[in-house]
């Protein structure tokens, strides 16, 4: 899992531009991991980048998570299935193997 290691000092310093900009920076990264998705819907439209407001930052947050919860679940698909293809074709190597299939 990424981790994002910030010191108590640099935290005191922070403002809702720096999450936003830190938040919108993953999206973007995930929106371009989603499309190599052949299903995937796109992604949220980007809205003028100037002055943010803590309820800007809510708001991109929440798109981020929304959007690392589906990629976490369509990773977790795809994990699944190329498992079950992999026992599959364990299943039919030992089966050839010893006879069962010829």
């Amino acid at each position: 899992m990424l981790a994002l290691e910030v010191e108590a000092e640099e935290l005191a310093v922070v403002t809702p531009s720096d999450v936003y900009d830190v938040a919108s920076l993953l999206v973007a990264e995930l929106a371009h991991l989603h499309r190599q998705f052949p299903d995937a819907e796109p992604p949220h439209e980007t809205y003028y980048p100037g002055r943010k407001f803590p309820s800007h930052v809510y708001q991109r947050v929440g798109i981020l998570e929304s959007q690392l919860i589906e990629l976490e679940k369509q990773l977790i698909e795809i994990d699944r299935r190329r498992q079950a293809e992999t026992a599959r074709a364990g299943t039919y190597l030992s089966r050839t193997l010893s006879g069962g299939y010829i």
